[in-house]
């Protein structure tokens, strides 16, 4: 008989998870089978390869192995604390995690252009030819309201946007 652990989520549901497979992979098949009915929106899912940070949990219980994931969303000191990706696990005990809220990383420092939020501001003539693709107008409140209305699998800057159905 094949092995196999549980992962519960906090608060969500339960999932079964073979030795060596990906924590999230095991989390997806369990939501694609009704057993996680709890999650108050679509699991999150982004690259699955530990690059994007979208799947950040907390490891509450239970012991595993980290594969590699991007230092830019989980830190060394975040590592200690029980954080990871769930796409960049996999148990070798039973495991009981809580899904958290993805970090978005820094953006890189943009010199001049970075103080000048819309191309509605004044700007420099150096930071405008800096700017680049920074210097089309901003869009309104409305235009990103509508436009995440129109697109429940939206994405804003990078970093997926859920929207509760």
């Amino acid at each position: 008989m094949t092995e196999r652990f549980t992962i519960e989520v906090e608060g969500s549901g339960l999932a079964s998870c073979r030795p060596g497979e990906r924590v999230l992979v095991a989390l997806e098949r369990a939501q694609g089978f009704g057993q996680l009915k709890n999650l108050p929106r679509r699991l999150p899912v982004g690259c699955r390869r530990g690059g994007c940070g979208i799947c950040r949990a907390r490891v509450l219980e239970g012991a595993y192995q980290t594969l590699p994931m991007s230092r830019a969303h989980i830190s060394a000191e975040d590592e200690n604390n029980g954080f990871v990706l769930a796409c960049a696990i996999s148990p070798l005990s039973d495991l009981t995690l809580r899904l958290e809220p993805a970090r978005l990383p820094k953006a890189p420092s943009l010199g001049a252009a970075a103080a000048r939020p819309c191309a509605s501001t004044p700007a420099p003539a150096e930071a405008a030819s800096a700017a680049g693709d920074l210097a089309r107008p901003c869009p309104t409140a409305a235009e990103i309201t509508a436009s995440l209305n129109d697109n429940k699998n939206a994405a804003v800057f990078g970093a997926a946007v859920f929207l509760e159905e």
